[in-house]
């Protein structure tokens, strides 16, 4: 009989109308409702905050498909829970406020079930209709006409807007509806607002950190509708954080009565059953607007506490533990055009320094505040130039177009203003806003808020200005301006000028490659078309072959491609180019960043065949070296990317670019890039140096001379300078300086600039508030309230005091006080807004940093003595520097008034935080530290180790300092329990004191080569008592020359006034000894020794003798092709016992950490350092590939081998000068008396000309600084060296000796001589003996090693763009016979 009954109910179901399904009775269903919001924590410790609303729901139907639902009896109730306690709070008549939930509305539905409409009254606020939306929502039934039992998916009408429900059921009286919660999408019916960008390259949707679901279980008779029971889940995951809003709704069918459900209101109102959320500038739906004189007022107590805030002195939270910033931005949000207006008049008129501080603060957050009327006032202060122009650059105009929420087509029309500015604007305030409009246009197309059409004008717009514009520095900001567009209708137009077609300068050609640099993969068939003939060219700069290749790898990322490449590029003879494909293969080939490991995996395969170029060390400057991390458990990581050119006549960078991407739960979170070309800088530098002294140089009669051998002047390169700055890939910032440019800034008496500025006196008060990270989105409960998810990071920086001069006693003397602080607040959680009560319910994990330090000081400078004083103030007490941080999660009730939790639940908590089971507490000096983790410190080592992947392939040796940076990065992480950190300064002090110091630098002897420099300091208490605290006082020798360097210091001192004096003695010494033959000559050391000794003990007149000495040297075994072999002795007597209690700790925490070979050598020095006397003996092997590290001791030896693939040379023991010719900073030239190798390596024959004076390299310009040339000799090679118009000439004789010539006077340069003699300062300086000398310039920065027969010439190649001569050309001789 009850399978039957059950048959004809299916039976029923499959054929009746679906408003009959729920309610076949033409009576008034009568329901019980509750419905429970809890919102909380779930890990790592349960904590819930929760809002209740119980009543009835009296149901009507008035037709077959129209329903009349009403809504009565209504009681609320609010209380916080955790684990340890269990709450339930008292239900309670809901305020008169929210009476109005009690008005009647009407749904009308489709014969199958769905809602067609909904009509409210006139007076039903948001709020209220978004509850009743919710409960017609879970009145739909689609199953009209199915099969039951069953399932089935089917599109539906909801909250969201459009859901996919499953429906499900086993026996067609329980049947369950359920669905997803679409989260991070925007819709009408999500307000979702982003400042930052997702990863688009990371396509796993299982790490979204927001998820929801949906589920219903109804239960139906053939009467209707027994009862409903939803549950509703929206949750956060962030690391080992989660939150969550739990919604329960229930319906229980009380009686069906025959009376008709009367209801004399009218319904005009008709909207759809989709969630409307608030608008942000009223969020509680209509529950509690504030008007706008509540606002305003809201604003100036927001603004007045962060302005108080500033002006405390020490450490502090109070800036932050409020949410200050978040508030701030909020109420901004919710002000209109007017009320914004008004409150910045208002802010005009404050004179005092607080008012100013407020007026800044609001300044930094309008731009940031995401409403359309915060971006007009934006707007309208820039047109009508209201504000100074670097208030507009810096606080308004770089900042507005990441922070507008409210984009539409007739914002763009409203801001076009921001194009059209007159000249009575700085150029520097229109390029601001070109580049802030274009920007703005993106965003506003990318969300949709806009038409091609609209869009295409745009584009079009800034094409013709970058086409049209005759300024160089116009033309650059509209192209950048395009470049942010970053569409394809860029590519389109700017392919023609990248082709060179149009007549386009080279800078102009490769800043379109960068603007369209991140479409390639969208135009394969055009780049294909467009660069390869470039790349062909072998005419054309290498910054375009450079830029092609780049092209050619993004558009079609392919083996073919990539082999392609490798054998075109390996057979040209372009070392840079060469070196360019090389670097960005070998760096992405082992890449853990989302973007390029489709392409990492590719070059992987090419990354095993590919060759090293040849001398490689002298190629750095052109290279594309890529450093990225990923914590694999944590779903973060950064990646950093050096892109340089170098110029090829140089060898050294022309372009720079570096970037820098962090990235977080799938966000984006910072993407910063600097891109610099700097072009004839150093060169027009040193002429503006060298015109300013050409009388005493004589350069006029070096001109003369290179006139003589036929000369031709070279132009020098005028300057171009690049800069473009540019935040999540759109440029920011543009500067273009030219050759007027630098001449205008350049000219005029510079010594005068430079004191005028020393002379200057400012008053500082300067706020920076930032917000780089924010993700809002509200989403609807089961009953149609809002849920808020935030995530915000915010950072506010002070800086304000005064900077003084003053003249005393012929002493410059600047007098400076000023207060640095800089705090952040780093949120992530949810809310849900209680319209019943008007309560927020949170649950939320921040972090709050605080860093302050005053900085209260003089500083003097006698010239004339050659004394330099400081004296420095430290305030004491709680104004002394240092650093403070918190982190936690939290669960509490958060209210404009005060909360009325105490009315329902006396006994609950108004807040509560989560904690761990561990407890981590040290203190020592000057740090604190006291943290609930349910993790120890050896658990939190080992999950950074497990889940740190980091990609330095390119230079194996940066490794450490990514893993140093991946725990930065997750030092930013807030600890699962709440954790505090305090940082102190050791100049800390509970009374104030001043530290006052002196330092002389006196040379002694004839040149600066020889130093004695004093200094000394005294401490006192800085009040009437002037109590003496402690003393300090030294006095150090500096001596050195070719092959020795000699320190000996002596200083005594007091530590406080109840200790004894005492005295310190320290003596060093390092000597080279220059074994290398001169067939060899590479400059390199085969043997470094010295030591050093210190000794610390009593006051007495005689140094200590029985300190510790430590006695270092470094012998060179061999040099050949293959590599180096050299060894090492270090012997330490008398070792400190401190020092001995590091090393024992260090070599414990090796034995824990890493109990492997791989840190033999590391623990055998260790073991040795912990006696009190050390003797190690080390022998390292290294070539280009590998280095082999052995460790003797007199108790054991110990090996480790690494591969060094890349920089091997840098631990070369060969001395400075040949690192720096290894990478390319120093230049070569061999000169001989009938031949002469090039700084190329190209042996050219001077025999025919041997009898000709000869310019070997000279600068070859208007102002030439140098020149060394070939004269004739029939002793052997013979040299003339210019250094302006004073010249030295070497000349050979029939013996051994030298003959040296200064100016025509025949001076004795053994073992030293230098010109002008007797002065501190020289032009050059010669030594040596017998038929070996040096000359070594101080203007030029060339050295000259010579003997009889032979010459080596070591300039800077930064000379080499200016200069000519037979080292640089070899098919051209200037010469006079």
């Amino acid at each position: 009989m009850d399978r039957l009954l059950v048959f004809t109910f299916i039976l029923f179901l499959s054929t009746a109308c679906a408003n009959s399904i729920l309610f076949t009775e033409d009576g008034q269903y009568i329901y019980t409702f509750r419905a429970l919001v809890t919102t909380g924590t779930i890990i790592p410790k349960v904590l819930t905050s929760s809002h209740g609303l119980r009543g009835n729901i009296n149901i009507q139907k008035t037709s077959l498909s129209t329903l009349l639902i009403k809504l009565s009896s209504l009681r609320h109730t609010l209380y916080n829970n955790d684990e340890s306690n269990k709450f339930d709070g008292s239900y309670k008549m809901i305020p008169h406020q929210a009476q109005i939930l009690e008005k009647s509305f009407i749904v009308s539905m489709h014969q199958d079930g769905i809602i067609e409409n909904l009509n409210f009254t006139k007076s039903d606020p948001l709020w209220s209709m978004n509850i009743k939306r919710a409960i017609a929502a879970s009145l739909q039934m689609q199953i009209t006409g199915r099969q039951l039992p069953g399932a089935f998916k089917i599109n539906e009408p909801c909250l969201h807007g459009m859901c996919i429900m499953e429906y499900s059921s086993s026996n067609g009286v329980k049947i369950r509806k359920s669905n997803n919660v679409p989260t991070l999408v925007p819709s009408a019916t999500h307000d979702l607002w982003m400042s930052v960008m997702t990863n688009i390259c990371n396509k796993d949707t299982t790490k979204n950190p927001l998820i929801g679901t949906t589920n219903r279980w109804y239960t139906v008779d053939q009467t209707g509708l027994l009862s409903m029971v939803s549950e509703g889940n929206i949750e956060v995951h962030y690391h080992k954080h989660i939150f969550q809003s739990l919604t329960n709704f229930t319906l229980e069918r009380i009686d069906i009565i025959p009376e008709i459900l009367t209801d004399k209101e009218t319904h005009p109102i008709q909207t759809g059953v989709a969630f409307q959320p608030p608008d942000r500038q009223e969020p509680t739906g209509g529950r509690a607007p504030l008007t706008p004189e509540s606002q305003l007022e809201y604003l100036w107590e927001i603004l007045g506490r962060l302005a108080d805030g500033l002006e405390q002195t020490g450490l502090t939270d109070t800036l932050l533990k409020d949410k200050l910033p978040l508030r701030l931005q909020g109420v901004m949000s919710m002000l209109s055009h007017e009320t914004l207006k008004k409150a910045h008049e208002e802010l005009q008129l404050g004179t005092s320094y607080k008012w100013e501080t407020m007026k800044n603060i609001f300044l930094e957050a309008l731009p940031q505040a995401k409403s359309k009327a915060a971006i007009l006032l934006v707007r309208d202060l820039v047109v009508d130039r209201k504000i100074k122009d670097e208030t507009a650059i810096l606080h308004l105009l770089r900042k507005f177009p990441f922070n507008v929420a409210d984009l539409s087509e007739s914002l763009l029309r409203d801001m076009e203003s921001l194009l059209k500015l007159s000249q009575e604007h700085s150029q520097d305030v229109r390029h601001a806003a070109i580049l802030g409009f274009s920007t703005l246009v993106f965003k506003t197309f990318m969300g949709g808020a806009c038409t091609t059409d609209v869009f295409e004008h745009y584009v079009q717009t800034y094409f013709s200005r970058f086409t049209e514009s005759p300024d160089y520095s116009d033309r650059l900001v509209w192209l950048s301006g395009l470049a942010n567009l970053q569409l394809e209708h860029v590519t389109l137009y700017l392919t023609p000028v990248i082709s060179g077609t149009l007549g386009h300068s080279t800078h102009e050609r490769f800043l379109s490659v960068w603007a369209t640099m991140p479409l390639a993969p969208l135009y394969a068939p055009e780049i294909h078309n467009t660069y390869w003939p470039i790349l062909h060219n072998k005419n054309e700069p290498l910054e375009m072959r450079v830029a092609a290749t780049t092209m050619l790898i993004l558009a079609e990322p392919t083996p073919h491609r990539l082999l392609s490449l490798y054998w075109y590029i390996s057979s040209q003879n372009s070392p840079h180019l060469n070196n360019f494909f090389y670097t960005t293969i070998k760096s992405i080939e082992k890449t853990t960043f989302d973007c390029y490991k489709r392409t990492g995996k590719l070059a992987s395969y090419l990354g095993r065949v590919i060759k090293r170029p040849k001398d490689q060390s002298k190629l750095w400057a052109t290279g594309n070296y890529l450093f990225d991390a990923a914590d694999s458990s944590r779903d973060m990581g950064f990646m950093m990317q050096s892109f340089i050119i170098a110029n090829e006549q140089t060898g050294l960078p022309d372009i720079f670019y570096f970037s820098l991407i962090t990235h977080n739960a799938g966000l984006v979170v910072q993407d910063y890039a600097v891109y610099l070309k700097l072009q004839g800088v150093a060169s027009n530098v040193f002429s503006k140096l060298h015109r300013m002294n050409g009388d005493s140089m004589r350069i006029d009669e070096l001109a003369d001379a290179l006139k003589k051998l036929e000369v031709q002047s070279q132009p020098i390169q005028p300057v171009h300078v690049e800069l473009l700055i540019k935040y999540q890939g759109k440029v920011i910032y543009a500067l273009h300086l030219n050759q007027t440019t630098f001449d205008k800034w350049t000219e005029g008496d510079i010594k005068k600039s430079i004191n005028s500025v020393l002379q200057s006196e400012s008053h500082i008060n300067q706020q920076i508030l930032i917000y780089p990270t924010i993700l809002k989105s509200i989403l609807p409960s089961e009953i149609g309230t809002p849920i808020i998810t935030d995530t915000m990071l915010s950072s506010l920086t002070s800086i304000r005091g005064n900077l003084t001069h003053a003249m005393e006693n012929e002493e410059i003397a600047r007098r400076n006080d000023v207060h640095f602080r800089t705090s952040t607040l780093a949120l992530i959680g949810l809310a849900a807004y209680n319209p019943i009560s008007d309560t927020h319910h949170l649950a939320e994990v921040a972090q709050v940093s605080d860093a302050y330090f005053p900085a209260n000081f003089t500083i003097a400078l006698s010239i004339a003595k050659r004394i330099f004083r400081t004296s420095w103030l430290s305030p004491g007490g709680g104004q002394s520097p240092g650093f403070t941080a918190y982190s936690g999660a939290r669960v509490a009730i958060s209210s404009h008034k005060d909360a009325p939790l105490k009315e329902f639940c006396p006994a609950c908590p108004h807040e509560m935080f989560t904690s761990g089971n561990k407890m981590i507490k040290t203190a020592h000096a000057g740090m604190a530290l006291n943290c609930d983790t349910p993790s120890t410190l050896p658990e939190l080592f080992w999950q950074l180790v497990t889940s740190h992947e980091s990609n330095s392939n390119i230079l194996p040796g940066a490794k450490p300092w990514l893993v140093l940076l991946h725990v930065f990065v997750l030092a930013a992480i807030p600890a699962e329990g709440p954790c505090k950190i305090s940082l102190s300064s050791p100049l800390s002090h509970e009374k104030p004191e001043r530290t006052d110091t002196e330092i002389g630098f006196v040379p002694y002897g004839t040149t600066f080569d020889n130093v004695q420099l004093k200094i000394g300091s005294v401490r006192r208490s800085d009040d009437v008592e002037n109590v003496l605290l402690s003393t300090f006082n030294s006095t150090s020798k500096f001596e050195w020359n070719d092959n020795k360097i000699k320190l000996h210091l002596k200083a005594t001192g007091k530590n406080s006034p109840e200790s004894k004096d005492w005295k310190l003695c320290f003596d060093a010494e390092e000597k080279y000894v220059d074994d290398t033959e001169f067939e060899e000559l590479n400059t390199r050391d085969t043997l470094i020794g010295g030591y050093i000794k210190m000794a610390i003990g009593s006051l007495t007149n005689k140094c200590p003798v029985d300190g510790t000495v430590i006695g270092v040297s470094m012998k060179l075994n061999d040099f050949n092709i293959t590599g180096d072999s050299y060894d090492i002795e270090l012997k330490i007597k008398n070792l400190p016992s401190e020092i001995s209690s590091i090393a024992s700790k260090y070599s414990n925490a090796i034995d824990i950490f890493s109990p492997t070979t791989s840190f033999n050598v590391a623990k055998v020095v260790l073991n040795e350092f912990t006696k009190p006397s050390v003797a190690i003996n080390m022998s390292v092997s290294m070539n280009e590939e590998s280095s082999v590290l052995t460790v003797q001791t007199d108790d054991v030896a110990a090996t480790n081998s690494w591969k060094d693939d890349y920089f091997s040379w840098l631990l070369n023991p060969k001395g400075q000068l040949y690192l720096l010719k290894e990478i390319g900073i120093i230049k070569e030239c061999r000169l001989k008396s009938e031949s002469v190798t090039d700084v190329d390596g190209t042996d050219i024959d001077l025999g025919p000309n041997k009898d000709c004076e000869i310019l070997a390299i000279g600068e070859c310009t208007n102002l030439p600084r140098f020149a060394i040339m070939k004269i004739p000799s029939i002793h052997g090679l013979a040299l003339r060296i210019y250094t302006g118009g004073n010249y030295a000439e070497i000349q050979p004789t029939a013996s051994t000796a030298l003959r040296v010539v200064v100016n025509d006077h025949e001076v004795k340069w053994q073992p030293s001589y230098q010109f002008p003699e007797n002065e501190q300062f020289y032009d050059f300086k010669i030594s040596g003996s017998g038929d070996r000398l040096k000359f070594e310039s101080k203007i030029s920065a060339i050295k000259v090693i010579y003997r009889k027969h032979e010459a080596v010439i070591l300039l800077p190649t930064t000379h080499l763009s200016l200069s000519c001569g037979a080292c640089l050309q070899s098919d051209v001789l200037y010469k006079k016979c």
